[in-house]
């Protein structure tokens, strides 16, 4: 067996052994008289909640969109004379 496989070999078996240790202790837990909190002696008002709904408006379907104007042209700034 070469060294790498048991390297591997090793951390599988002490995997397990983690594995079994923690079974043991989950179940030694579980046998064991479960853990009960003080009764809590503060009086408590009740919690009191004002919820409210708003009502979305109502989804109106989109109109045609109206066409843009068409932009007018831009007068020349400095128009050429015509030659003669």
């Amino acid at each position: 067996m070469s060294a790498a496989y048991a390297g591997s070999a090793w951390r599988l078996l002490a995997i397990l052994v983690s594995l079994l240790l923690h079974g043991l202790l989950f179940m030694t837990l579980a046998r064991s008289k479960p853990l009960t909190l003080p009764p809590v002696e503060a009086e408590m008002e009740p919690l009191q909640v004002r919820l409210t709904f708003v009502q979305p408006p109502p989804v109106q379907s989109d109109p045609e969109p109206e066409p843009e104007p068409e932009p007018e042209p831009e007068p020349d700034p400095d128009p050429e004379p015509e030659p003669e």
